[in-house]
């Protein structure tokens, strides 16, 4: 998980110094293990967007519950279909 974020946001990062494009990213580990679940999170190369969710201008933990939950249920649905 942590090298998706360090590969997303060096990706991130030249669109940005390149073209002056603000990209942000989610990942998400929907399963019980603490370890994917603790390098679950948002991340951004963009100085602004993480001024904008350190000032707690979003609602980011709110935001990655939901998703959690939501990728939860559709891989149960997936699993629930293939049997």
């Amino acid at each position: 998980m942590l090298r998706i974020h360090d590969d997303f946001s060096k990706a991130a990062g030249y669109w940005y110094r390149t073209h002056g494009i603000h990209i942000s990213g989610v990942a998400i580990f929907p399963g019980h293990e603490d370890a994917g679940r603790q390098a679950s999170g948002f991340f951004s190369w963009s100085d602004i967007m993480k001024d904008i969710i350190n000032a707690q201008q979003l609602d980011i933990s709110r935001i990655l519950d939901k998703l959690t939950t939501i990728l939860k249920y559709k891989d149960l649905e997936a699993v629930q279909g293939e049997v």
